[in-house]
């Protein structure tokens, strides 16, 4: 069951009597069918019904109870889209949302014509999702969700910044890193773009709970005329307006992709983003090296332990044999609380630099965002572990001066982020 056109049958989720007259009032004035269903209310389907195409949920009072009807209503009807609206953007509000499977949130009050683009934005994705990909796609290249900002007013006056995640040793969470750290920039109000730079195995649709529609296999073949418009029309939009470029689905894909379209790829988005994260992944390919090349920022997440240790010394004496700035070298502790501080003392001591960003272990909270597709800054952002990721953000964003602490973690003391 779809309806095509402005004849849209839109159950509303909405207890709030002040809120749902009127709406309902909008929506029947706009040409769609509109339904009343309160969640305080059994689900009770009409003989004859085939249910609605939209469900329209409210966030502002009662969310869970109102999401969990939701979901409830869409395992009746699998073929509704989920929409949620809020007067007020909260990260938990958001990540609620997306937990229970709405594809986009409205600011209310809203205009008829907002609602009837999100819908078929939402549709030409799935459509695209289930068959073939379409020759020329119609492709969003607006953030879907404006004004989602922790920070509101802030604005950096730094130079735009290409920011690559890199470790040379798999598993120490270089893909959560990128993606909590690149959703806390946007929900700090810097319009951010994200790259799968694991060309080959990227997974980040499954860690954002996109539809990988589109990917950068679209942008392979004379780099000399590949077009801003066309790299950003192959980003795919994040309910929080973070922008992401997908991989290749099928691993094979990626043998086309060489350096040399990864450099240009970021330049253009360097250019129209304040920040641009990549995730990579650990290898000394050429076309990591290419994003290490021209990266400002190479954040390097390391685990706690000596053989972490050696390869970071192993990686930074690759970096000098390549002659790159070591001062953009950027190492991050993650799971910093799970040895004793004498141990910290000793692996600092071997490298002969502070550990200054560290990052919480907390497995069960970032394995659950993994599978679920909610990363824990949205759906947990008061944890440990989420204000620690906040804190590197704010300090890229520039929020605070070099030594002046955001929180009570432990805070660079000077503005050199490493020392040769």
């Amino acid at each position: 069951m779809t309806r095509e056109g402005d004849n849209l049958e839109v159950a509303v989720i909405e207890s709030n009597p002040t809120i749902t007259q009127p709406l309902l009032s909008q929506l029947a004035a706009a040409s769609f069918t509109p339904r009343d269903l309160a969640p305080n209310r059994a689900l009770l389907e009409s003989p004859g019904w085939s249910g609605p195409d939209v469900i329209l949920v409210g966030l502002d009072d009662d969310r869970s109870q109102r999401l969990a009807f939701a979901r409830r209503l869409h395992g009746t009807y699998p073929s509704a889209i989920i929409l949620g609206y809020t007067a007020n953007y909260t990260a938990d509000a958001l990540g609620e949302a997306m937990g229970a499977g709405a594809r986009r949130v409205l600011r209310y009050p809203f205009e008829a014509s907002a609602l009837r683009q999100a819908v078929s934005d939402v549709r030409d994705e799935l459509r695209a999702f289930a068959g073939p990909a379409p020759a020329a796609p119609q492709v969003q290249t607006r953030p879907v969700i404006t004004g989602l900002s922790a920070t509101p007013g802030y604005v950096s006056d730094k130079p735009n910044q290409l920011i690559a995640v890199f470790s040379p040793k798999g598993g120490v969470g270089c893909s959560t890193l990128a993606v909590n750290l690149a959703l806390a920039l946007q929900l700090l109000g810097h319009q951010t773009a994200l790259v799968d730079g694991n060309i080959s195995f990227g997974s980040l649709e499954v860690f954002l709970e996109l539809q990988p529609v589109r990917s950068i296999l679209q942008l392979v073949g004379d780099v000399e005329h590949m077009t801003s418009e066309a790299v950003l029309e192959t980003l795919v939009p994040h309910p929080s307006g973070l922008q992401v470029l997908l991989a290749p689905l099928r691993p094979e894909e990626g043998d086309s992709i060489r350096g040399e379209h990864m450099q240009r790829v970021l330049s253009t988005l360097k250019q129209h983003f304040p920040f641009t994260l990549v995730d990579t992944w650990p290898s000394y390919d050429e076309r990591v090296l290419a994003v290490l090349e021209i990266a400002d920022i190479i954040l390097v997440p390391i685990g706690p332990d000596l053989p972490a240790m050696k390869n970071l010394n192993s990686f930074l004496r690759v970096a000098r044999l390549l002659n790159y700035d070591m001062d953009k070298i950027v190492p991050v502790l993650m799971r910093a609380n799970s040895v004793p501080p004498g141990h910290l003392k000793d692996l600092e001591a071997f490298l002969k630099q502070e550990l200054k960003w560290r990052v919480v272990s907390d497995g069960k909270r970032a394995t659950a965002a993994a599978n679920t597709g909610t990363p824990f800054v949205l759906s947990a952002r008061d944890s440990q572990i989420s204000q620690n990721i906040f804190d590197i953000a704010r300090y890229l964003g520039g929020e605070y001066e070099a030594g002046e602490p955001a929180s009570k973690a432990k805070q660079p003391a000077s503005g050199r982020f490493w020392k040769r």
